[in-house]
């Protein structure tokens, strides 16, 4: 059964929440400057500046802003020798931002940095359920979420009417603040009824680009659907059968899209929603239950 988890309380990290938003990219900007310069020292100190602030930052951060974060970890970890942390690290950033990459001129190509930034795969992976405070909502990389990967790192923050209550960077090693929860089923969209596409039943208003070999041209070709009205059922397809983890995700993202908007078959769309809500996983479980209190149906 989904459930929302409830907080009775929340506790307070030990600083003053003295640190805007932009303090902390401050510190961010300098990580990534420190890293085309290819200054080591300096990389590490202004990374030691960001873990230091992310408790004490007063304000709600952005899932951007957690994409930018999760990157100077990175980096940090990586020129530091941590590569399987710097892997982590980055796998967090590309479920927020999974078309960013380094540039030729940030990184040259044939670089280590490109196989770490890439290592994990962004898929399937295992979430773990958040507690909701009863006052105020919990913040998982700058979005409203009911769990937080068990794969690699969150950048967490309790939010309040005035102001964060707690920030905090946790690895999947580190524990949620104890305290105590109560599990609460949380209402869903029935999809009954909804079975998701085999590989064999490619819709006749699929283009051809969907089944090209190269994992890119079906990613284009999928990204190019998403203000098409007739494309739901392609995408669908994209989503459940393409044997690519980055053309599945950018399926996942279209059909979102598109569901918010309510663009396309909606109730087709909120019927795999609902379906992914329950019986999906990872990260595209978790954001499919977030998305359908939202929907409506016609």
């Amino acid at each position: 059964m989904l459930t929302s988890l409830l907080l009775s309380t929340v506790l307070a990290a030990d600083c003053d929440r003295g640190w805007s938003r932009k303090a902390l990219l401050g510190s961010v900007g300098r990580v990534e400057k420190a890293h085309r310069a290819l200054d080591l020292e300096g990389l590490h100190k202004a990374a030691d500046e960001v873990r230091v602030r992310i408790p004490c930052v007063g304000e709600a951060l952005l899932p951007e802003d957690a994409a930018r974060i999760h990157r100077a970890e990175g980096l940090s970890r990586f020129s530091g020798g941590d590569h399987e942390g710097a892997a982590m690290a980055f796998a967090a950033s590309r479920t927020l931002e999974p078309d960013w990459s380094f540039s030729a001129h940030q990184v040259p190509e044939g670089h280590p940095l490109h196989q770490a930034y890439t290592a994990l795969s962004i898929i399937g992976a295992g979430y773990a359920g958040v507690p909701q405070p009863q006052v105020g909502r919990v913040l998982v990389n700058g979005a409203e979420r009911r769990g937080r990967p068990l794969d690699w790192p969150a950048l967490v923050q309790v939010v309040g009417d005035q102001g964060v209550l707690l920030g905090a960077y946790l690895w999947p090693q580190d524990p949620f603040p104890q305290i105590h929860i109560e599990a609460v089923p949380l209402p869903l969209f029935a999809s009954e009824g909804f079975v998701p596409p085999t590989r064999e039943e490619k819709p006749s208003n699929a283009p051809e680009a969907l089944s090209h070999r190269r994992s890119e041209v079906r990613y284009d070709a999928v990204a190019a659907l998403e203000d098409e009205q007739e494309a739901t059922e392609p995408i669908l397809w994209a989503l459940f059968t393409d044997p690519a983890d980055e053309v599945r995700l950018k399926a996942w993202r279209v059909l979102r899209a598109r569901a918010r908007r309510g663009h396309g078959d909606q109730a087709r769309q909120v019927e795999a929603v609902g379906w992914l809500a329950e019986h999906g996983d990872g990260m595209i479980q978790e954001e499919a239950v977030a998305l359908l209190p939202s929907l409506q149906v016609d």
